[in-house]
């Protein structure tokens, strides 16, 4: 089924749109409107600690948050472990890639080698030194970068 938006002040059907999480709506609206066309965005959400997730792992990494899940599956070069979520990540998919001269404060660009799109994101981690952060703590990081990805967006040219 297919959603359909209504304008809160005219009522009228609202075609051709799109949802976006709040925190980061306003970056998307700049971004698109200098020129940078995004596809897919998130920005960031402190999940419950209840919630597990698989994560593959490679032997050889240096995974420092083994010891919060459980190996579930093990193979020669690598093993599935469950574990709660260790973190969450403020991000932006651009359907091109665009080359920025900056980007903000403790983010990555990542470029897609076998499409022209590319990533640029933040990770941020739910523990430090082992133990879960403060919820608030997390929520002022999520928000953090969104403020950062705000001021970059407002201070980039525009993509012509």
């Amino acid at each position: 089924m297919n959603h359909k938006y209504i304008n809160k002040e005219t009522f009228e059907i609202v075609d051709n749109v799109f949802e976006v999480d709040e925190d980061i709506a306003q970056v998307i609206s700049i971004l698109n409107k200098k020129g940078y066309h995004t596809k897919y965005c998130c920005s960031g959400h402190a999940k419950d600690s209840r919630l597990y997730e698989l994560y593959n792992v490679k032997n050889n990494d240096d995974f420092e948050f083994k010891n919060l899940g459980y190996i579930v599956n093990q193979e020669k070069s690598n093993y599935d472990i469950i574990m709660p979520s260790i973190y969450t990540s403020v991000y932006i998919m651009f359907e091109s890639n665009y080359n920025f001269d900056n980007l903000p404060e403790g983010f990555n660009k990542v470029d897609n080698d076998n499409v022209d799109d590319c990533v640029i994101s933040k990770e941020i981690c739910y523990y430090k030194d082992g133990k879960r952060k403060d919820w608030n703590v997390i929520d002022k990081e999520i928000k953090d970068a969104n403020d950062k990805l705000l001021k970059w967006a407002i201070g980039l040219s525009k993509n012509i």
